[in-house]
């Protein structure tokens, strides 16, 4: 069962990397990490320091696991650069954090493909969905094994969910637990990190409805 290490705020970020790559290079032996680190695309240096943990990894032989995410924190990190005077670490439109996503997913493919080592996309986009399952395909990943997953909210994006299940590959719906006072912010930043997700969610009901409408009329007829 392996162990996936979840990102926060880029000013204690650096401490759960420490910890984190410092069990990884502990505890991930052979081809199948347990120790899974996360890499949030809504940063403008994802991509570059991807490729320095990956590069100290291979050097070391040590197979390394990923979680992709794009992130949740746009508005505390915004907020604290303009305080601060510098500039923030957040990329300035959505469509460059879904171009580094779509980019650290694609080089992630590439690398376990070729090597040790797994991925978990958590996504909640459809077009990066299609894309990372394409480049699988393209690549010869198996669809069902340890290297890679995709990854979504219990209730969110479930048409994505389903689809890519049927189409073979390992999907995991994961569900916050806790307070009601924690899980509320995580589920609304949750939103935050993917402003599609709203119309990802009405795509779903209209996939109810007419399968609804389908069986009602098959029930009838």
């Amino acid at each position: 069962m392996p162990l996936l290490v979840d990102a926060e705020q880029t000013w204690v970020q650096p401490a759960i990397d420490y910890f984190t790559y410092s069990a990884a290079i502990m505890h991930n032996k052979g081809d199948n990490p347990i120790v899974f680190g996360t890499i949030q695309t809504y940063l403008k240096d994802a991509k570059e320091r991807l490729l320095l943990v990956t590069k100290a990894a291979d050097k070391m032989g040590v197979p390394m696991g990923f979680k992709l995410v794009r992130g949740a924190y746009m508005s505390s990190e915004s907020k604290l650069a303009e305080s601060l005077g510098y500039a923030s670490p957040i990329h300035k439109t959505i469509k460059d954090a879904h171009n580094c996503f779509n980019g650290c997913s694609s080089f992630l493919l590439e690398k376990i493909a070729n090597g040790p080592g797994s991925v978990v996309l958590a996504t909640h986009n459809i077009e990066s969905g299609k894309l990372a399952a394409a480049k699988a395909y393209e690549l010869g990943i198996g669809k069902v094994n340890h290297k890679m997953e995709f990854a979504q909210l219990y209730g969110m994006s479930d048409a994505l969910s389903f689809g890519l299940s049927s189409a073979g590959f390992q999907v995991s719906k994961y569900m916050p637990f806790g307070p009601v006072e924690m899980v509320m912010p995580y589920l609304l930043r949750r939103a935050e990190e993917n402003r599609g997700i709203l119309a990802a969610s009405g795509f779903d009901r209209q996939l109810i409805r007419k399968e609804l409408g389908r069986r009602l009329k098959a029930a009838v007829f």
